[in-house]
C-alpha cells in the first residue's frame, strides 16, 4: 500500500521509472497512469508538541547565533548551562537533549537554575530561558582583543572625520 502511494506521487515527476515498477509489484489497474492521484489525508495535529520543537529550534538557533556573533567556528565543541523557565516541559527537556547537543554541537549540557557568572564566557537568550556556554576561554580573550583593535581604528576613523 505504502509502495503504490509512493509510485502514485512520484509518477508525474518520474513516468518511466514509476511505470516499470508498477508493473513487476502486485497492482489493481493496467497502468499507473490511469490511477487515481493519492489525495491528502487528514491527521492530528498536536500542538504541544509543535510548540515543543518550536521552543527547542529556537534554544539551537540562538545557541548558533550566538556562536555566530562571537566568531566561534562552528565545528568547535562547546559546553552549556541552559536555564530554562517555568513553562518548558520537562519531559521534552530530557528526551531531546541529546537533539539539543547535536544540532548546537555541544559536549556537555547541564540544566541549572541560574548561572554562575564566573564560570560562563558566552551567555545568551532565548524565549524559554538564558543559556551560557563555559568552554574555550581563549577564544573569548581573543575576540576581546580583535573588538580592542576594531574600536581603535573606529576610533582613527572618527578623528580623520571630525578633522574634516
Amino acid at each position: 500500500m505504502l509502495m503504490d502511494y509512493a509510485l502514485r506521487l512520484l509518477h508525474p515527476f518520474m513516468p518511466f521509472i514509476t511505470e516499470e515498477i508498477w508493473q513487476r509489484i502486485p497492482h489493481d489497474g493496467d497502468s499507473i497512469m490511469v490511477q487515481e492521484f493519492p489525495s491528502t489525508q487528514e491527521c492530528a495535529r498536536e500542538e504541544d508538541a509543535d510548540h515543543g520543537m518550536q521552543t527547542l529550534m529556537d534554544l539551537v538557533a540562538s545557541l548558533r547565533s550566538a556562536r555566530a556573533e562571537m566568531n566561534i567556528d562552528p565545528k568547535k565543541i562547546l559546553d552549556a548551562t541552559i536555564v530554562l523557565s517555568g513553562q518548558f516541559d520537562p519531559a521534552a527537556r530530557s528526551d531531546n537533549l541529546d537533539k539539543i547537543k547535536l544540532l548546537a554541537r555541544l559536549d556537555t549540557v547541564e540544566l541549572a537554575a541560574g548561572l554562575a557568572a564566573e564560570r560562563v564566557q558566552l551567555k545568551g537568550v532565548w524565549k524559554s530561558g538564558e543559556f551560557g556556554s563555559t568552554r574555550g576561554r581563549h577564544r573569548f580573550q581573543a575576540n576581546r582583543e580583535r573588538i580592542r583593535k576594531e574600536l581603535t581604528r573606529l576610533g582613527a576613523e572618527i578623528q580623520k572625520v571630525l578633522k574634516s
